[in-house]
């Protein structure tokens, strides 16, 4: 008892576990009537419907990847021009004070050559005015005439220096000039480069939100393609589930037929009651035994979708739920659920009580059908609408594994 109790226990804590992530797990045996079953034409066009939508993601997957090459060799050359750009508003603030210094010097030395000319001009005013060099030089020595030749030669030297001063001053103001006129054709040089960077910079941003606008236009349609494969793979698993549904449907009907002749065939289709089919005559003790015992009192109870209960029928899981909690254990109502709270056995380990699970597909999640072992190579099963609950004979097409829960 203290096992059985263990077990319901890691059962019951599994079962509340998997309830959080229930929403996130395919649920097949409980997600909704089984459809008819498809043609191969049905299953050919779902394949072909795939396989388009396979191609189309990947066009548009290769469209994204180039637009995000784009993308990056953009930026690039968008880095490349604000560099530019601030090279040349940098190289424009060092031609503007070379210019302004040329400008200032310039002014300086005009300065100076006017004063130099206005100095020269008082001088030849006052010759001019005495009555030319021999009259300033009389006024010079006071009149005394040995002394005159001296003081003309010192006139002479006067106004020579003078003459060489303002040369000296007009060559100055000409370099000066020069620098000036080098200062501005280097600023509007400097201004027009910096304008054709700023032009170079602001087209470069603009290609960027062109390319960033051209990937965000592939990205919506790649999210719309990958909908659409979404959409047509879920419909061809929901095709090809309803087939392999309708093959274990044949197959049912084709054993409670046989299993008719051996007087273990279920009453007529669609039998009801308070759970009828009279009860297990083997000799099964223990847990097994009363999941067994329970499982064949059902015998007869009609197929409902959903439904785990004597009052209403069963559907496959329900099935093994009920009889399971007549033994203290607690299964989730979902085939693919069930097995995975199970232990897997192999087909020589099966003892009466283990379930057993069918499969459209390799993995656990698309497991469709349970049933539970009765031994002797039965089972014990709801199989599908019209088909009320009955034993038989165990069938392998389809079979995917077996868990015990004991």
């Amino acid at each position: 008892m203290r096992e059985n109790s263990r077990r319901v226990l890691v059962v019951a804590l599994g079962v509340s576990l998997l309830g959080l992530f229930s929403g996130l797990l395919p649920s097949v045996a409980s997600a909704a009537p089984t459809p008819p079953n498809p043609t191969n034409q049905q299953l050919d066009a779902s394949r072909q419907q795939v396989a388009a939508a396979s191609a189309q993601v990947g066009v548009i997957n290769g469209k994204l990847a180039a637009a995000q090459s784009a993308l990056a060799a953009a930026q690039v050359q968008t880095e490349a021009a604000i560099e530019a750009y601030d090279t040349a508003v940098y190289e424009q603030g060092v031609a503007q004070k070379a210019y302004t210094t040329a400008a200032a010097a310039l002014k300086a030395a005009q300065a100076v050559v006017a004063a130099q000319r206005t100095q020269i001009d008082h001088l030849v005013a006052a010759t001019y005015m005495t009555g030319g060099t021999d009259t300033a030089a009389l006024l010079m020595t006071g009149g005394n005439p040995a002394t005159y030749g001296h003081e003309l030669a010192v006139l002479n030297i006067v106004s020579g220096d003078q003459s060489s001063a303002l040369a000296k001053m007009q060559q100055a103001q000409g370099r000066q000039q020069e620098s000036a006129n080098a200062a501005t054709v280097a600023l509007r040089a400097s201004q027009a480069a910096a304008s054709k960077a700023a032009a170079a910079k602001a087209a470069a941003i603009a290609a960027i939100g062109q390319r960033q606008h051209q990937q965000a236009a592939i990205q919506a349609q790649q999210a719309t393609l990958n909908q659409q494969l979404v959409a047509a793979q879920r419909t061809a698993g929901l095709l090809n589930q309803a087939r392999a549904a309708a093959n274990a449907r044949a197959a049912a009907a084709a054993a409670a037929a046989a299993a008719a002749a051996d007087n273990d065939s279920p009453p007529s289709r669609g039998g009801g009651g308070g759970g009828g089919g009279g009860g297990y005559s083997g000799n099964i003790g223990g847990a097994r035994g009363t999941i067994v015992s329970a499982a064949m009192s059902q015998l007869g109870m009609p197929y409902v979708w959903a439904a785990a209960s004597p009052r209403v029928g069963f559907d496959c899981s329900g099935l093994s739920l009920w009889a399971y909690a007549k033994v203290g254990i607690y299964l989730p109502h979902s085939a693919h659920l069930q097995y995975s709270l199970g232990t897997p056995i192999s087909r020589s380990q099966l003892q009466p009580g283990d379930l057993v699970f069918w499969s459209y597909g390799s993995s656990w999640t698309t497991i469709h059908h349970v049933a539970i072992w009765a031994g002797n190579g039965r089972i014990i099963e709801a199989a599908d609408f019209g088909i009320p609950v009955h034993r038989r004979t165990m069938y392998w097409g389809g079979y995917f594994g077996a868990v015990r829960l004991l």
